[in-house]
């Protein structure tokens, strides 16, 4: 087994991979950090070393989650009769519809706007950590 090490590599290998522009076969070159590997033939950037690019799809996990909570906390739903309005958000359309009998409705709407968006997001910050 090997010993887990928790220094970041300066050093960055990609894999062999096929440039998009003109389709040459560039095989695996490692980059330094601030590197980029660019096709010889046409000059296309095919891959780049960032600073903490470990990093960065966990960093937009999180954004997306407070933007996720953010978005569930404004108006979803808006009615107005008479003159009397009268707003809703995420949660209180749920509650209302299982209140009122529909049971069902509410369980598909909280977990098609809620349950899911939660797992997928929980899933992909999973993996990615």
């Amino acid at each position: 087994m090997h010993p887990v090490s928790h220094q970041h590599h300066t050093t960055y290998v990609h894999d062999a991979t096929a440039c998009e522009e003109c389709d040459l076969l560039i095989p695996a070159t490692p980059l330094e950090v601030g590197q980029a590997s660019c096709c010889p033939r046409c000059g296309h950037t095919l891959s780049r070393h960032l600073p903490q690019q470990e990093l960065r799809p966990v960093s937009y996990g999180f954004a997306a989650l407070i933007m996720f909570v953010l978005a569930n906390a404004f108006t979803f739903m808006s009615f107005s009769a008479k003159g009397v309005g009268q707003e809703m958000t995420f949660l209180q359309s749920i509650t209302t519809l299982v209140d009122e009998g529909y049971l069902f409705l509410g369980a598909v709407l909280s977990l098609t706007l809620i349950g899911l968006p939660l797992v997928y997001m929980g899933s992909i910050m999973l993996v990615l950590w």
